[in-house]
């Protein structure tokens, strides 16, 4: 067995990329690499012979850290302040994380020391726009992620464009860019998949496959589909991911008379995620700001053949040319959108070579073994430790069959509840979202799960604003930007 070594991040069934990305890793590597795992809160252990879970760091022991810019990264955050290790940033942007961590912790004063110290008044500012809920459109001046990289003996990151935002904020860092990997998708039959979840064989499908925030541009791509919808009305737009059942969307959707050409499927599982990219023509993963990040979900659609449309900046602007469909982020965004799904629609051929491109540029630059050859190097020049190869490239099996996709989910249904509850002015406010909660979670109302339901009461409680700043509430009943406890006290307001 290889020499130990130690892992922070979080894992499943937690509802971030980074913590499949661990999933990835593990079964790629288990029985030949030695890993002890501290795990986050939330994760669950899975069943590895040679990958264990531990509570204790050890300083003496080569350690990777995974940091992201989300709740998911508590113990992550601590580690990486603590000891010198391997950090990974899956985001250089991490200001909105530990604002919300430093508040939530009673460290305010470190948050204004830390922006004050890294970028001066301009930092204060932003530090205070933030805090009124103002959208930060330079939020990428603002990172946050420099106290990381100064203590890390290595730090980690997916793309040449993180790298070089990284050292244009700490010249003398020592960064280190590590292919990301992903288990090789199996390609499912799209008539098969389309037979599955009952969409008509005839129709022009275009699918987003990830979680919805504004900087995935879903306005761009509504606008787009409109045109086309006005030139041939048998297009369809699927929207699977975190967010993409939200009632304002839901609501915009509505106002631009798509309802008949959309269908929002929130969260759903891995399973469905595969059919439902397995059954498009067509994938749009637009992202614009970036915060550094290098998606999953895009390496999958591009893995799984699919020809994809992304934004022409940040490291979706690194892929080769023909490998992702490159969209100009300008005035002509949602005219270049429009035209080039008209293509993909109109031209078979062009669909086929975009999606051939694709997945020969992930199996050759961002297999597993890719991934695995990067960390053996990073470790070799932190550590001087030698682990071993990964000798095979990992692909996916097909996933099983599911029930059609009509009956999967009823979109919006967690939502209209939360608003109802908040509308009440309850005096046992949160006995009442556990009873809501538990009640869906019965009823099997909250998303597709073969294995159960998916933790309805947290997105229940997300529903539900905080009455000292108006942020979101977490699971446990704290705010997740200022800590502050659910208060039982006076009336609920919703301020989305």
């Amino acid at each position: 067995m290889s020499q130990k070594i130690q892992w922070v991040g979080p894992a499943p069934p937690l509802r971030t990329g980074i913590a499949a990305y661990s999933a990835d890793f593990f079964r790629a590597v288990d029985g030949s690499w030695n890993i002890d795992v501290m795990l986050e809160k939330g994760s669950v252990s899975g069943n590895y012979d040679s990958i264990r879970t531990t509570n204790t760091l050890d300083p003496d022991v080569p350690t990777i850290i995974h940091i992201g810019n989300s709740e998911f990264h508590d113990r992550a955050y601590s580690a990486a302040h603590e000891i010198s290790a391997v950090v990974v940033l899956h985001d250089v942007v991490l200001h909105h994380a530990r604002a919300a961590r430093m508040l939530r912790l009673g460290q305010s004063r470190e948050y204004w020391r830390e922006l004050q110290r890294e970028y001066g008044a301009a930092g204060v500012d932003a530090g205070r726009a933030l805090l009124a809920g103002r959208d930060l459109h330079d939020v990428e001046a603002f990172p946050l992620c420099e106290s990381f990289v100064r203590n890390a003996r290595v730090a980690v990151v997916h793309s040449e464009y993180a790298a070089q935002s990284i050292l244009s904020r700490v010249p003398d860092a020592n960064v280190r860019v590590v292919p990301m990997g992903i288990p090789i998708p199996a390609q499912i039959p799209r008539s098969e998949a389309r037979n599955v979840l009952g969409i008509s064989p005839s129709s022009f499908v275009i699918a987003s496959v990830t979680h919805v925030n504004p900087n995935k541009r879903l306005p761009v791509v509504l606008r787009a589909l409109r045109r086309l919808v006005a030139r041939d009305s048998d297009v369809m737009l699927i929207l699977a991911g975190t967010g993409t059942d939200d009632d304002a969307l839901s609501v915009e959707i509505r106002m631009m008379g798509l309802q008949d050409n959309v269908r929002q499927l929130g969260y759903v599982d891995d399973t469905l995620a595969r059919l439902v990219a397995a059954s498009a023509d067509a994938c749009v993963n637009l992202r614009y700001p970036t915060t550094g990040e290098t998606s999953a979900s895009l390496l999958r659609l591009l893995g799984a053949g699919l020809p994809v449309l992304v934004s022409d900046a940040g490291t979706s602007g690194e892929l080769p040319d023909g490998v992702g469909l490159k969209i100009p982020v300008d005035d002509f965004e949602v005219e270049m959108v429009t035209e080039v799904l008209w293509e993909l629609a109109a031209n078979c051929d062009f669909r086929t070579e975009a999606g051939k491109a694709a997945r020969d540029f992930i199996v050759s630059h961002h297999s597993m073994v890719n991934e695995v050859d990067g960390y053996r190097a990073v470790l070799r020049e932190a550590y001087e430790i030698y682990l071993p190869l990964l000798e095979e490239i990992p692909y996916e099996i097909s996933p099983p069959l599911v029930a059609n996709l009509e009956h999967v989910r009823r979109p919006g249904i967690v939502a209209f509840v939360a608003d109802a509850i908040s509308g009440l002015g309850l005096s046992d406010l949160d006995a009442a979202v556990e009873l809501a909660g538990t009640a869906i979670a019965e009823l099997r109302l909250d998303g597709y799960d073969a294995r159960g339901p998916v933790r309805p009461r947290e997105r229940l409680m997300a529903r539900i604003a905080c009455r000292k700043c108006g942020g979101m509430m977490s699971a446990d009943g704290n705010c997740r930007a200022c800590g502050n406890s659910l208060d039982t006290r006076g009336p609920v307001v919703d301020l989305r």
